[in-house]
């Protein structure tokens, strides 16, 4: 059972004869016990894709998440949210070491000895940002995360300056990609040619984070934040996603 932003993908083998293209539309739930099919009336779901395998059908459905359910994407008001700080803490066990190579640089991975906890401290709306816009993703009147962006006029690009989800156990749900795609709607609607943000080389959970939702490395500066970055393993990098 694999979930995504606001459903869940489910895979099951029905033993049948129906042609490919003729299995009937049933209306059916999942028993994760006994891996079970069970008949369940008014639960309504959508078949994705079908394969074919001897006298197998593996069907791919999606099912509502409870998680989306409950959760809404609001857009902030930067009269409440201006100013106001906040701290994001993350795990990693490994980072990407940038090594120098005749044909220019390379990116390789090394994992650590021990998981290492990082934080970082920034605020909503910075002042720094050209026109800011941000979204946040609410259980009720609680924030579980939130991404900003603003444009940059000067090249036709869109700056994503800040995506996290603060709570641990709201993470892996989904809320991250529903929250990339609102900000990507938020770009193209301001005609930018590409999405842009930065990340560094030890966070390697959001750099795969990025790369799953079509971004790639674009760049990078290895004294961005201080002269000993390289040695720290927390090198800035570029990540990019054209829209034009």
């Amino acid at each position: 059972r694999k979930k995504s932003t606001c459903f869940s993908q489910v895979r099951f083998s029905v033993k049948s004869t129906f042609p490919l293209g003729e299995i009937p539309l049933l209306r059916l739930v999942i028993s994760p016990r006994r891996r079970e099919l069970t008949h369940a009336p008014g639960l309504p779901f959508h078949i994705a894709s079908c394969q074919n395998t001897r006298q197998d059908f593996f069907v791919f459905i999606t099912l509502p998440c409870r998680e989306a359910r409950s959760m809404e994407i609001r857009q902030l008001d930067p009269a409440v949210y201006a100013g106001q700080k906040f701290t994001t803490r993350y795990r990693t066990t490994g980072y990407y070491d940038i090594c120098a190579a005749e044909d220019g640089f390379r990116f390789r991975y090394v994992p650590l000895d021990a998981p290492m906890e990082k934080s970082f401290d920034d605020e909503f709306f910075g002042e720094w940002l050209e026109e800011p816009t941000a979204f946040g993703a609410f259980e009720g009147d609680r924030l579980l995360g939130y991404v900003e962006g603003s444009p940059e006029s000067w090249n036709n690009r869109y700056r994503i300056s800040n995506i996290c989800i603060f709570e641990e156990n709201a993470r892996g749900k989904g809320l991250g990609t529903l929250l990339m795609q609102t900000i990507q709607r938020a770009a193209e609607a301001a005609g930018a040619r590409m999405i842009v943000l930065e990340t560094q080389t030890c966070n390697e959970n959001a750099i795969a984070f990025y790369k799953r939702n079509g971004f790639s490395i674009i760049g990078f500066d290895l004294y961005s934040y201080s002269n000993d970055d390289p040695e720290r393993h927390e090198v800035r990098i570029e990540m990019g996603k054209k829209l034009k």
